[in-house]
């Protein structure tokens, strides 16, 4: 039996019609494709030769703060200025409730291998919130990769079980985030062994 002339003819233009659209269709594909892939290139292009800012990472951001350095602390604070509260502890309870002394030690790391920071104030608070002193008032410069010490004995314990430091600091854009860091020791003797534990500072700009 003999095909019908003008069915092959129309399955023949089905088919050449189907595949045009398959065609259109993968065209149409390739070309997003590409001008995405264009797209994504001019962004990276844009960013090469700028510093990635490292402070939109690791700081919480807090509204006015400028503001709120200059009315609280007295120092006239710039673009460059971020503060870290540390939690330390004076003293912590033991497990029948009674409150054990501890010495506290706040350690300040710049963490960058060339840029430096610079230690405006570092105000140390009690539980209530009231400031007790102020340490490096003069402000101090920490190069890369040096650390600072501030050390409390365990018999001054003004600051009780909510005490905290609040550190000012200035640092360029383009630094690694320092790391401050309050250390805790007490023992149940004068000579006995170390209870020792830390807690890091919450970074704001």
């Amino acid at each position: 039996m003999k095909a019908n002339p003008k069915e092959t003819l129309s399955w023949e233009l089905f088919m050449k019609n189907k595949k045009n659209k398959l065609v259109s269709k993968i065209k149409y594909i390739v070309f997003g494709i590409s001008v995405l892939a264009v797209f994504v290139l001019f962004q990276k292009l844009n960013t090469l030769g700028s510093p990635t800012p490292t402070f939109d990472l690791a700081y919480e951001n807090a509204k006015n703060l400028n503001n709120s350095i200059n009315e609280v602390f007295g120092i006239n604070s710039s673009p460059n200025t971020k503060y870290s509260y540390i939690p330390a502890y004076s003293h912590i309870y033991s497990s029948d409730g009674d409150p054990k002394e501890a010495a506290v030690t706040l350690s300040l790391r710049n963490t960058d291998l060339k840029e430096k920071i610079t230690i405006l104030k570092v105000g140390y608070f009690n539980t209530k919130g009231e400031l007790i002193r102020y340490y490096l008032k003069g402000g101090i410069e920490l190069g890369p990769l040096e650390t600072k010490e501030i050390f409390i004995k365990k018999s001054d314990n003004q600051g009780g079980s909510g005490a905290n430091f609040i550190v000012l600091f200035n640092a360029s854009p383009i630094a690694l985030p320092p790391i401050f860091e309050a250390v805790m020791a007490t023992s149940k003797k004068s000579n006995g062994p170390l209870s020792i534990f830390s807690s890091r500072g919450i970074l704001i700009q």
